[in-house]
């Protein structure tokens, strides 16, 4: 089905369905929401993020189709002008079919990365298939991108070397929430941990950081929730019976997790935002595993595989380079603060176009 044309909508209100499957994309979405609407933009929030039964895959497919079907009806009641899609998680591939299914025209961004550590990848790529408009985080992933949808490399066959119309490299929306942090919440030092399933492979990096951590008694824990991914329930299981010393938070605002991070001695684990936002604020992370394996990162990134002993040597390495200048280390590959203005004036600039 070929997606309906947009007729003029400066000044007009342009109506988005914006999709999130939890706090993975809904954190990152919240700027650009703020952004939009503030251009006039009637914006309906979709959050098709379900606790599961359990974390088998045949719990996940059954959250994924009631997702879909909660989408569906939703669409048919806003009957919006597109869809806006975030990053790569299944649920958000669901709905990226019901709305190609509809007809409404997709915008997705932080497409063209890689994860080869996490079915996310796939589903990531998926989503761009279906996308209509791209806002991607750097110039790999719009080559990424380009070739995804075009199936052959970037620049071949003679072309002019400019990206299509409809790829933006706009930087991560996420680093506008680093912006008016609150103050330090937690007095004595700590780690901040984010573990999540490893999709593709075997999930052990979770007991492997229980037991690095054992050679640092003097700090904290704080250890954030777990994607509802097949194989979640072990990683939940491990942390809640570390004991006293963690503090499972899993009910932060996007505000209060990015304070966390800020005055964290270092991150612990293999969120994307140990990768995007730690370096903006001045962290160190030891990112642990596969899952992000592919993913860009900055030399304020140390890769530790799943082991306490190498887990622990990478803590250690991490300690040197906190407090180092932005200047030093921590330069970001995800550029700074400003991607949801601009995607924000580009969805609200689109005159008789395409999506």
């Amino acid at each position: 089905m070929v997606p309906r044309e947009l007729a003029s909508i400066r000044g007009s209100a342009l109506k988005i369905a914006a999709v999130v499957s939890g706090r993975a994309d809904d954190a990152p979405m919240g700027p650009v929401i703020a952004e939009l609407a503030a251009r006039n933009a009637n914006v309906v929030k979709l959050d098709m993020s379900e606790r599961l039964l359990d974390d088998s895959p045949h719990s996940c497919v059954r959250a994924l189709t009631d997702g879909m079907e909660f989408v569906a009806r939703q669409l048919e009641d806003i009957r919006p002008d597109l869809v806006l899609l975030l990053g790569d998680r299944y649920e958000t591939l669901g709905a990226a079919q019901v709305a190609h299914i509809f007809g409404i025209p997709i915008a997705h961004i932080h497409g063209g990365e890689t994860t080869e550590g996490s079915f996310d990848n796939e589903f990531r790529h998926a989503i761009t298939c279906l996308a209509h408009r791209h806002f991607v985080v750097h110039d790999e992933a719009a080559v990424r991108v380009f070739d995804i949808v075009h199936g052959r490399h970037y620049g071949a066959g003679g072309g002019d070397g400019l990206l299509p119309t409809n790829i933006h490299i706009v930087g991560a929306p996420g680093l506008d929430n680093i912006v008016d942090l609150p103050p330090q919440e937690f007095e004595r030092p700590y780690f901040l941990v984010t573990y999540h399933p490893v999709t593709k492979g075997e999930t052990r990096g979770h007991t492997a950081i229980v037991k690095a951590l054992e050679s640092f008694p003097n700090y904290g824990v704080i250890w954030t929730g777990v994607n509802n991914d097949p194989g979640r329930d072990a990683v939940q299981a491990t942390f809640f019976n570390v004991g006293k010393m963690w503090a499972g938070m899993d009910n932060l605002s996007p505000k209060r997790y990015l304070s966390a991070m800020k005055y964290a001695a270092c991150c612990i684990g293999n969120s994307s935002s140990f990768l995007i936002e730690a370096p903006a604020l001045g962290v160190p992370t030891v990112n642990v595993g596969d899952r992000q394996k592919g993913r860009l990162r900055g030399h304020s990134v140390m890769d530790a595989v799943d082991d306490a002993k190498d887990i622990e040597s990478k803590i250690r390495l991490a300690f040197k380079y906190r407090g180092i200048t932005p200047s030093g280390p921590f330069t970001n590959p995800y550029g700074s603060p400003g991607a949801s203005k601009r995607i924000a004036e580009m969805l609200t600039c689109i005159v008789e176009d395409r999506i």
